[in-house]
């Protein structure tokens, strides 16, 4: 994976795959971002999150230019959101390395947690490296335990938390009661979801701004 951005600003949105929580997210900021007036491209390597985009939906925003995964190529003062794979292989270090700001959404999994690790490895070795930011990907049934995966967090990367916290759609379960994945999907204007992914982009914005 190559990445021309000329004058650009990148996102890679990073997860730990499960029930397409990377997807959703990456699917979700570009239609904030465009909502906000921001141009916006989307470069999907799995299909997930640009499928979710393309639905006849009548809030789905026509705004998101799509673009290629395989070369990554973003207008002057476009936002380039990047949906790698979900495994950390080469695609997806390639990703890491040419943002200016990666996005790791953290659940109150482990393996969550880990590639947050993994990232912010990959963050601390790449010059000039990129801002690593984390989101809580949902809230946990207790307050005490929020806390606790806040600190988790704050523990492998300092400061990176945003104020943010994401929604999260309920997993499916199959009759054997192991979840499923479930497609990526768009949340309609007016809900409390869009209004926390139009939060999370004024954050990263802030955050894009005051890069150097």
């Amino acid at each position: 994976m190559s990445v021309r951005h000329d004058g650009a600003r990148v996102v890679t949105i990073v997860g730990a795959g499960g029930a397409n929580l990377k997807s959703t997210v990456a699917a979700n900021l570009a239609a904030a971002l465009a909502v906000l007036d921001v141009p916006v491209a989307l470069a999907d390597a799995d299909g997930a999150s640009s499928r979710a985009l393309a639905e006849p939906l009548p809030w789905a925003p026509r705004a998101v230019r799509l673009a290629a995964a395989d070369t990554l190529h973003a207008a002057p003062g476009e936002i380039l959101v990047v949906d790698p794979p979900a495994r950390l292989g080469p695609s997806t270090i390639a990703a890491v390395r040419a943002a200016d700001l990666v996005l790791v959404p953290v659940d109150a999994t482990a393996l969550s947690l880990r590639v947050l690790r993994d990232v912010a490895a990959l963050v601390d070795d790449a010059s000039p490296g990129p801002r690593l930011r984390a989101a809580l990907a949902r809230l946990v049934p207790r307050e005490a335990d929020r806390w606790g995966l806040v600190e988790k967090v704050d523990a492998v990367a300092p400061g990176a938390l945003l104020h943010t916290t994401l929604p999260m759609a309920r997993s499916v379960r199959a009759r054997t009661g192991a979840p499923l994945a479930r497609p990526a999907m768009l949340f309609a204007p007016g809900t409390s979801a869009a209004r926390a992914y139009a939060a999370l982009g004024r954050e990263l914005l802030d955050a894009l701004s005051s890069s150097p």
